[in-house]
């Protein structure tokens, strides 16, 4: 919580501060009401102490005028007077609550507990899934699992579970976490403390519950339900694009396996490296889609020994000989066990408005199938680019509400795609999901840094995906109207 402390006794500023602080309070301190008064023009404050006997400005004409002005901000009012007209002064001016000096720190902070509960964005315990923080005990977990936090990440994730429909900017991360006494932190010191949340968070599995909105900000990702009554109708349609795309992943498994045998015949080059370490990437992606699981993970494996293996060295060849067979024996397996459910009607969709369009960025022509066909029922219409050499033609064309990249695509990778779209005075604003099979930290952390506004691994449930498309759609709007209300009608307060 942001605080400003109006007390002109320095001794009691100095121990009031330091106490607050030590709760993970951010603490400003005026020593005059005039001061107090500007202060609150600048910062956005939840809570001020306030002094009753103050020069330039009085305690109680204070409170009135903030309460004339703003509603929702709490007051607490501290002072030697005793009187019970004093207090009831005080009160009718506006106060939240009243403290008579001297005091303990330990009853302030507990008055300021009670004050933080009943305020307007206060909980109890403040939740967002299974994520819990409960301010009194200080406490973070995560499905009853605690996370250790340093103080400033403590705050940075309060300040988002208390506004969790909200995104955060730096100068407002600052304005709120920060005194003005403070050295303000550069772009990197809040991205280490957001890095910090995460780690914590990525101990319990949980680390995409926070988001990173190019351009604008950090805050909660959205929670995600997966609605049941699609499900049975999201698994059939799966079925039967299978059955009509799965000849292009048994190609790439019979590239792979001519690959091997060249390598055999102690033929290699880098040609030949990179084309089947493409159709494994390929292959992995199509194939954890289409709910194969245990066969995308043999074909990342694969990938992995075409791109960094010694292909030169025979147990190597052999090892990757062995998984391909593997992997040949499996799909076999799965694709007679993978029977169309009759329930499907494709007519039961048809009428489905379409809410947003979305431009695919994949060299996967079975990738692209599924999701225009798992997508279609919720609304989501998905038009696959070709050729990136296309990208400007084709955004001026469509007009998309997203774009959908993937990481590795033969002509150009998605890093440079996105790279340009974040580069272009036009198209900048776009939201960008990644969408693909990559599992290491480096490349998620690659991905936000260059603008991508969200990330999900390959294989993902439709409907997640839907919601992802459909809350970043929602937020750009929410920004772009927050953004004219602001040029309409800016706030302005009144001067002394």
């Amino acid at each position: 919580m942001r605080i400003l402390l109006v007390e002109d006794d320095p001794q009691v500023s100095a121990v009031l501060a330091s106490t607050l602080v030590n709760q993970s309070h951010v603490v400003d301190v005026a020593i005059d009401g005039q001061q107090g008064w500007e202060l609150l023009q600048f910062c956005p404050y939840e809570l001020v102490l306030l002094d009753v006997m103050l020069p330039k400005l009085d305690g109680i004409s204070f409170c009135r005028q903030v309460r004339a002005y703003k509603q929702d901000i709490l007051i607490m009012l501290l002072t030697a007077r005793n009187e019970q007209a004093d207090r009831v002064l005080g009160l009718d001016a506006g106060a939240d609550d009243y403290m008579v000096k001297p005091f303990d720190p330990e009853e302030l902070i507990a008055r300021v507990r009670a004050l933080q509960r009943r305020g307007i964005s206060s909980a109890p315990i403040l939740a967002w899934g299974k994520l819990r923080l409960e301010p009194d005990r200080r406490r973070v977990t995560y499905a009853d699992q605690a996370l250790n936090l340093r103080p400033k990440e403590y705050a940075l994730l309060e300040l988002f579970l208390r506004n969790p429909q909200r995104i955060f900017s730096r100068r407002e991360i600052l304005d709120r976490l920060w005194s003005l006494e403070d050295e303000p932190p550069d772009e990197a010191t809040i991205k280490a403390h957001i890095k910090g949340i995460r780690r914590a968070l990525r101990t319990v599995e949980a680390e995409h519950l926070i988001q990173t909105l190019y351009g604008q900000g950090y805050g909660l990702s959205p929670q995600v339900e997966e609605p049941a009554p699609k499900a049975d109708r999201t698994q059939a349609i799966v079925a039967e694009i299978w059955q009509q795309v799965k000849g292009l992943s048994f190609d790439r498994l019979s590239v792979l396996q001519s690959a091997v045998k060249v390598l055999k015949r102690g033929e290699f080059s880098e040609e030949l490296r990179s084309d089947a370490a493409q159709n494994s990437h390929r292959l992995a992606g199509a194939l954890g889609m289409f709910g194969f699981s245990e066969g995308s993970q043999v074909a990342l494996q694969l990938e992995h020994l075409f791109e960094s293996g010694d292909l030169t060295d025979f147990h190597e060849i052999e090892r990757t000989d062995e998984l391909i067979q593997y992997l040949q024996d499996y799909l076999k397996v799965q694709d007679q066990a993978k029977t169309i459910e009759p329930k499907f009607q494709a007519a039961s969709i048809s009428g489905t408005p379409i809410q947003a369009r979305v431009l695919a960025i994949d060299d996967d022509e079975s990738l692209i199938v599924l999701l225009q066909e798992v997508l279609r029922p919720f609304g989501v219409e998905i038009i696959p680019l070709h050729s990136p050499s296309q990208l400007w033609q084709v955004l001026n064309e469509i007009q998309p509400d997203l774009v959908l990249l993937d990481v590795q695509m033969p002509e150009v990778n998605g890093f440079e795609l996105c790279k340009a779209i974040r580069a272009s005075e036009q198209w900048r604003w776009l939201p960008i999901i990644f969408l693909t099979v990559c599992q290491d930290f480096q490349t998620q952390s690659q991905v936000f840094e260059i603008g991508a506004d969200d990330y999900l691994m390959k294989p993902v449930v439709p409907s997640v995906l839907a919601t992802r498309i459909f809350n970043r759609i929602s937020r750009l709007q929410v920004i772009q109207q927050s953004a004219i209300a602001a040029l309409q009608h800016p706030a302005v307060l009144p001067s002394l």
